[in-house]
């Protein structure tokens, strides 16, 4: 299928210029299980089929359900650049939570990689900055996992005024 924008680069890889959110793999609102489990399924099939080569996801959307689901449909498809969020709770239906601290966040990327049936995460995102825990410490946790393998590419998203110096501590390797 030919598009009329061009592609994009993302996290080091060419990728589709429209992004597939993965928030209606859910129950709709991004709680819960979806009624229909193989549609959904089949609805990340037929994204990639149309020419979609990046997949936002997050690890609060279910929570967890929408990149199991992503897992089922996708995850040995290395064509298919599957980003996702950690650092947000989901404590309930329309609750949400932020929570930064560098264990948790190294947790939540494991738990992430499991579902997604990936061995690497393409990107992950740190969802917001936890004012609790210092800043570094969140990013700090998060590099070592890119260093070992872990996850590909990090990015901070929801935060613009944080934007330059996340981008500087990465930069700099690990140093504001």
């Amino acid at each position: 299928m030919e598009s009329a924008v061009a592609d994009v680069r993302v996290a080091g890889r060419v990728t589709s210029p429209l992004v597939l959110g993965t928030a209606r793999l859910t129950a709709g609102d991004g709680w819960g299980e979806p009624s229909d489990p193989a549609r959904a399924r089949q609805l990340a099939h037929d994204a990639v089929a149309a020419g979609y080569t990046h997949i936002d996801s997050a690890d609060s959307l279910g929570p967890g359900t929408a990149e199991r689901i992503l897992g089922e449909a996708l995850g040995g498809d290395a064509t298919v650049l599957i980003a996702t969020k950690v650092g947000m709770l989901r404590p309930g239906p329309n609750r949400w939570g932020v929570l930064g601290h560098p264990d948790y966040l190294r947790q939540q990327v494991y738990a992430s990689r499991s579902r997604l049936r990936r061995e690497r995460i393409d990107l992950v995102y740190l969802h917001r900055i936890d004012p609790d825990y210092r800043p570094e410490d969140q990013l700090g946790a998060l590099d070592d996992l890119r260093g070992e393998g872990v996850i590909g590419h990090l990015n901070v998203r929801g935060q613009s005024d944080f934007g330059v110096r996340s981008g500087a501590f990465l930069e700099g390797g690990g140093r504001f």
